[in-house]
C-alpha cells in the first residue's frame, strides 16, 4: 500500500530505508520487489533521495536523529552497489557532511537528535555510532578522500568504547552494534572493494546546473551542464510524485546537455527531472 503517501516527508526516512533494503533483497533472491500499486525500487530510492534533500540541503526538515541518517547512508550504498545508480553516492556524501557538526568529540557519540543542538548529553549512545560509521568508510573508499576515514575511525572508535563500558545487550542493542558493522571493517582494510583503483585522484561528484527549458507547442527541450562529461536523460511526468516517461539515453559523455521530450500535451503541465551520470 502507499505507506509513503503518508511518510512521504524526511521523517519517513527510516521506513523509506527499510523499505528499500526490503526491495533489494527480493529482488536479490529472485521474489516481487512491488505490489501491485507499491513503489518500484527506484520509485523508492527516489523517495528516499528526496528527503535527503528535505534534510541536509532544503533543511525543510526541523531535526533529524543521527542513527536514522545512518540507516539511510545504509539503504542508498546498498541501492549503489545494486543499480550504480550515480546520485546514490552524492546522497551519501551530502548526509556525511550533515551529520558530521553533530559529533561530539568529548563524548565520542552524535546526540539522539539534532534538536539538543551542540550540547552533549552523555547519555551513552555510543552503540548507535555502528549505524553510522560504516557509511563514512564506504564514503572514504569511494571518493579517497581522508577526512572520511578520519571521522569514521572516531566514530567506530566511540561505538568500540561503548560496548567495551558494559552496557546491557538486547535484541535491540545488539542489531545496532552489528547491523552493519563489519562492512565498516571491510572497508577500512580493503577501500579496493568499493573502489578498483584507490590510486586515482579523488572523487568528485558529478554536479547539474543551468537547466534551461524550451517550451514548444508539443514538445519541450531541456538543457543543462555537467562538471564531469556524462551522459543525459530526462524523466518527465503529469505528477510530482513518480515520473512513469524517461528519454532515450543519449551515452555520449559532454559537458552540455540537451534533450527534448516529444509528444507532449499542448497546454500540459509537466514535471521533469534530468539524469547525467558519468563514468565512475
Amino acid at each position: 500500500n502507499y505507506w509513503w503517501a503518508v511518510d512521504s516527508g524526511a521523517d519517513g526516512v527510516r521506513e523509506a530505508s527499510f523499505f528499500l533494503h526490503t526491495q533489494l533483497r527480493a529482488q536479490e533472491f529472485g521474489l516481487p520487489t512491488q505490489g501491485p500499486t507499491g513503489p518500484t525500487i527506484r520509485q523508492t530510492a527516489d523517495l528516499l533521495m528526496g528527503m535527503v534533500d528535505q534534510l541536509a540541503i532544503s533543511k525543510d526538515q526541523a531535526y533529524a536523529e543521527p542513527f536514522i541518517v545512518g540507516l539511510a547512508m545504509w539503504a542508498l550504498i546498498e541501492y549503489y552497489t545494486a543499480t550504480g545508480d550515480p546520485r546514490a553516492p552524492v546522497a551519501v556524501k551530502t548526509l556525511a557532511d550533515y551529520l558530521w557538526p553533530w559529533w561530539s568529540s568529548q563524548y565520542q557519540e552524535f546526540p539522539y537528535d539534532t534538536i539538543e543542538q551542540s550540547v552533549p548529553t552523555n547519555t551513552h549512545l555510543e552503540l548507535l555510532n555502528m549505524l553510522i560509521a560504516p557509511g563514512y568508510a564506504w564514503l572514504w573508499a569511494y571518493t579517497g578522500d581522508s577526512t572520511y576515514l578520519n571521522e569514521g575511525d572516531a566514530i567506530f572508535q566511540g561505538g568500540v568504547l561503548g560496548a567495551e563500558a558494559g552496557q546491557t545487550f538486547l535484541g535491540k542493542q545488539f542489531s545496532q552494534m552489528f547491523r552493519w558493522t563489519f562492512n565498516y571493517v571491510l572497508w577500512r582494510t580493503h577501500p579496493e572493494v568499493v573502489r578498483p583503483n584507490p590510486n586515482d585522484p579523488p572523487w568528485t561528484p558529478t554536479a547539474i546546473s543551468n537547466v534551461v527549458p524550451s517550451i514548444y507547442t508539443s514538445s519541450a527541450t531541456i538543457a543543462w551542464q555537467t562538471n564531469n562529461p556524462a551522459d543525459s536523460s530526462v524523466e518527465f511526468d503529469s505528477a510530482t510524485l513518480f515520473y512513469s516517461n524517461i528519454t532515450p539515453l543519449d551515452s555520449a559523455p559532454v559537458l552540455q546537455h540537451a534533450v527534448t521530450m516529444p509528444n507532449l500535451q499542448p497546454g500540459a503541465t509537466i514535471f521533469f527531472q534530468v539524469q547525467s551520470r558519468d563514468s565512475k
